[in-house]
């Protein structure tokens, strides 16, 4: 919002961040290496957004909102993590390797990196929750997944359901509930029947389908909150930028039709040369003036709506699995993480699990 800063601006330029999750803190990171002077507002006093922890006493540790989970691919979520000191605390698979359980009979998602871009077909082939007509017609809607040009075909795709671009591609119930919703499920946390074919065709093109390490599962080593909230802290503070926490925007202050100030919960103005806004969709429609609410641009925030996340955390007093992270079908358990072997802990007097239930 408001003018775009260009390479000719002078560095004193000030640039206001609104909302303090990974996409505001991205925007400071990168705003203050490039010298400009960056004051960031968050309404809780912690920063983070939603990949945030809390620490419990009964489990002598902190806890994370919910099992948030990574891919090989996310180079600029890695890269911002490499740039706060903090890369070292994350951990990520050398490649794709997840155990896949229905009924009790488990099957195996696999990366063979040789195969380069087909570096899934192996386990596809093998992948014992589909049947053998669908395992030669998954390797068709691969390839059919590949070839798809989405900046072509970019309207159309978004218009359809990816359920029904699966039909379109011979895909049966079988396969699309057993292989495609396990993937796309949790990368967009809602059912193939409601996802764009434009976003799922985003995850296959990106994550599974360009170079074999992009599809490895990555995850926090520590707390959320030590992993990106407090060295986000010390990062901005230490190039002398403002945070101000606890105080949510109430307003945007407009002058000539561009946004010259952004009023706070307790009647503070924080003004600046540029506004970045990093705020969830449904708090830019409570702080835009009516006449901008209205315009076509904004006025679809209206139609939007969200999906729940559900994560259960449990401490047993004995071990109970040996992987890092299992899948389940046809259970209402999605994914459990073994949280006590992903941060390296001793599980001989108990084992943490963390199970996560996306489109809740």
């Amino acid at each position: 919002m408001g003018r775009q800063p260009d390479s000719s601006d002078p560095p004193s330029k000030k640039v206001v961040v609104l909302g303090g999750g990974l996409a505001g803190l991205a925007t400071a990171r990168s705003a203050l290496e490039l010298g400009y002077d960056v004051t960031l507002v968050e309404k809780r006093p912690f920063l983070g957004g939603r990949a945030y922890s809390f620490y419990d006493p009964q489990a002598e540790g902190e806890v994370d909102n919910g099992q948030h989970v990574f891919l090989g691919c996310c180079t600029y979520y890695r890269d911002l993590l490499r740039a706060l000191g903090s890369e070292d605390q994350a951990f990520l698979q050398k490649s794709l390797r997840t155990d896949v359980f229905l009924n009790g009979k488990k099957g195996v998602l696999s990366s063979t990196p040789l195969l380069g871009p087909l570096h899934l077909m192996p386990s596809f082939i093998r992948y014992p929750h589909i049947g053998p007509k669908d395992k030669l017609l998954t390797v068709y809607c691969l390839i059919r997944a590949k070839l798809t040009d989405r900046a072509k075909d970019a309207d159309a795709l978004d218009q359809e359901t990816f359920y029904d671009w699966l039909k379109r591609h011979h895909q049966s119930e079988r396969a699309s509930a057993n292989l495609w919703n396990l993937i796309i499920l949790p990368a967009l946390n809602d059912d193939v029947r409601h996802v764009s074919a434009d976003m799922a065709l985003m995850v296959l093109q990106v994550g599974l389908l360009g170079k074999p390490p992009d599809s490895a599962i990555g995850m926090a080593r520590i707390g959320l909150t030590s992993l990106t909230g407090e060295p986000a802290r010390r990062f901005i503070e230490e190039r002398d930028g403002k945070l101000v926490l606890g105080r949510a925007v109430r307003s945007l202050v407009m002058t000539d039709g561009l946004v010259s100030g952004v009023e706070l919960s307790d009647g503070q103005l924080v003004e600046g040369d540029f506004y970045v806004s990093a705020l969830p969709y449904g708090e830019i429609a409570r702080i835009l003036p009516d006449d901008l609410a209205d315009d076509p641009f904004f006025a679809g925030i209206a139609g939007l709506s969200s999906s729940p996340i559900v994560g259960v955390h449990i401490w047993y007093d004995r071990p109970i699995m040996d992987q890092e992270f299992v899948a389940f079908l046809e259970s209402p358990v999605q994914w459990v993480f073994n949280r006590t072997r992903i941060q390296g802990a001793d599980s001989t007097n108990g084992q943490y699990v963390c199970i996560s239930v996306s489109g809740a």
